[in-house]
Parts: structure tokens; sequence; C-alpha cells
């Protein structure tokens, strides 16, 4: 699979979590979730603005 269909999936399957961890009131779930979308997303960014320009 792809880079971007991996990120993709992650990004999916963080966002349910954290919809999970807010309606079951997780707080654990809710805070490795939302910790690794914002590590997720920045990784994005930094392909989108850095490294992908450099090539």
């Amino acid at each position: 699979m792809s880079l971007t269909i991996l990120l993709l999936l992650l990004i999916i399957i963080l966002a349910i979590g954290i919809v999970v961890g807010i309606i079951r009131k997780n707080k654990l779930l809710l805070m490795v979730s939302a910790i690794l979308l914002i590590v997720i997303v920045s990784f994005i960014l930094f392909l989108i603005f850095v490294l992908i320009p450099s090539m």
C-alpha cells in the first residue's frame, strides 16, 4: 500500500478513536488518539511543504 493510503487510513482510524473516546468518556483513548492525530498531520504537512518541494 502506498504511503498516502496508509496515512489516510490512520487518520480515519484515529478520528473514529476520538469519537469513541468522547462518547465513552475514555480519557486515555482520547489523549492517545489526539496526540497521534497531531503527529500524523504534522508529518503530512512536513511532507507537503518541506520534502516534496526539495526533490
